[in-house]
């Protein structure tokens, strides 16, 4: 069973259109979910850098993990590249893996594994957009351009078989550089092994929460 989580909601109806029938989507903010609520994995791709207590988030995330569950989140990485694009999403920082390796661990989570993803096609159209975008001054808040992000120079759904056949052979051209610790993006995954006094597996508990949709796929193999 997938649940997925999106509060603004324009972004909501565009999410409930493109998933269908495949899983359950709610109109709300992490925070909403029934504390009782427990899933095999929480992902979180690309949100942890719209929030400002990302250690917080990150403990509020695995409060909601079955024993033996999995966090799985990506972040935009390395923050000397922080830009314009990142401003324009509304991203309040981009991360080392050592920063990941630190929430992570404060978080009770072990079998941490961080893998850098994205290079070098992303870092050209990081660039391009960057330059683009350079001296524009953005009025709206933080938070409304968060709520944009998700929508934010989205290929619209006809698109999308056009898309996947763009996107597959740049995702293998990635890997000899994700090997290297290169990338525009990082993904990480940490394992929840006990979930301490009162805080038990239970019956009929959805199998994955997914936090914002989001566009990338993971392959097992680097993680």
């Amino acid at each position: 069973e997938y649940v997925g989580i999106e509060p603004d909601k324009h972004s909501f109806d565009i999410a409930t259109r493109r998933i269908g029938a495949r899983g359950e989507l709610l109109n709300c903010g992490f925070e909403d979910l029934e504390p009782e609520q427990d899933f095999d994995v929480v992902c979180a791709l690309e949100v942890l850098e719209h929030i400002d207590d990302d250690d917080a988030a990150v403990t509020r995330w695995v409060r909601h993990l079955r024993p033996g569950g999995c966090l799985l989140i990506s972040v935009p990485s390395d923050p000397g590249r922080y830009g314009q694009v990142n401003a324009s999403v509304g991203d309040l920082r981009r991360y080392d893996p050592e920063d990941l390796v630190r929430l992570f661990a404060g978080a009770a989570l072990g079998q941490i594994v961080v893998r850098a993803y994205g290079s070098p096609y992303a870092n050209v159209q990081e660039t391009i957009q960057n330059v683009v975008s350079r001296g524009r001054r953005y009025e709206s808040p933080v938070c409304e351009r968060t709520a944009k992000s998700g929508r934010h120079l989205q290929p619209p759904v006809s698109l999308a078989r056009v898309v996947h056949a763009v996107a597959t052979p740049l995702e293998r051209l990635q890997r000899p550089f994700s090997a290297r610790g290169i990338g525009t993006g990082l993904v990480a995954r940490g394992e929840f092994a006990n979930r301490g006094p009162g805080r038990s597996q239970r019956e009929g508990s959805a199998d994955a929460l997914t936090h914002v949709p989001a566009s990338f796929e993971v392959d097992d193999n680097a993680l």
